[in-house]
């Protein structure tokens, strides 16, 4: 597992939750009330229900069950690319990292 960065973050990737469920991005968004980055996400689950959360929380450092801290969500191996590959899918200001 490979511990998130904003810009791994990719319409398409599929991520693990600390929790164990495994979710799609399916959109980079920003709040229409002061702009922050959000990250829109889908369960790979029966229920495929879809969240989001500002980018602070969605790259929060938590302890995972196994007791290694690692960011919330975690890139899966067979989503791991050349990091100088591919932009993001929006154009999002920055905004600290």
């Amino acid at each position: 597992m490979k511990d998130l960065t904003w810009d791994m973050i990719q319409v398409g990737k599929v991520l693990r939750h600390f929790k164990g469920g495994e979710y799609k991005v399916v959109a980079l968004a920003l709040d229409t009330d002061n702009l922050m980055p959000r990250v829109i996400y889908r369960g790979n689950h029966e229920l495929g229900r879809t969240f989001d959360r500002i980018r602070p929380q969605f790259l929060e450092v938590v302890t995972w069950p196994d007791g290694v801290i690692r960011t919330r969500f975690v890139l899966l191996e067979s989503e791991v690319t050349d990091p100088e590959g591919g932009d993001l899918n929006v154009e999002l200001p920055s905004q600290g990292r």
